[in-house]
């Protein structure tokens, strides 16, 4: 009984709609701090958290989706004399930011190749990704 007091005690039971203070006070584990409420978090119906940068998480699926712009060298065809043709491709990727210390941040872009259009460098070239 009494390991049954202490996890009663602990475990969130607050639902969507109440009035909370942190993310733990609530069955969701998403406190919204501006309006003092819990959200609704369920992933397998599409209902993200979408805390912003900034805001206290659990893990990084409660911090909202963000576009990040990655560009690649992808392979556009072939020349006349059977050498691959390449060029650079930047594609919009969302992804959810990082939840660190508790704490959301944005996601990081990654660096763009160095590519010269003038005097393409094709070796490293790629498919171009499934969208």
């Amino acid at each position: 009984m009494k390991y049954f007091l202490i996890l009663f005690i602990i475990a969130p039971n607050l639902f969507a709609g109440d009035k909370c203070s942190s993310d733990f006070d609530c069955s969701s584990l998403c406190c919204n701090p501006s309006l003092g409420i819990c959200q609704p978090h369920e992933p397998d119906k599409g209902i993200y958290c979408e805390k912003s940068p900034g805001q206290t998480c659990v893990d990084r699926i409660y911090c909202r989706m963000e576009n990040v712009t990655e560009c690649f060298i992808v392979k556009t065809g072939t020349d006349p004399s059977g050498e691959i043709e390449c060029a650079l491709r930047c594609y919009d990727n969302p992804i959810f930011g990082s939840c660190r210390h508790g704490i959301c941040i944005s996601p990081r872009f990654p660096p763009v190749p160095d590519f010269d259009p003038e005097v393409p460098d094709c070796k490293d070239a790629i498919d171009p990704p499934a969208l």
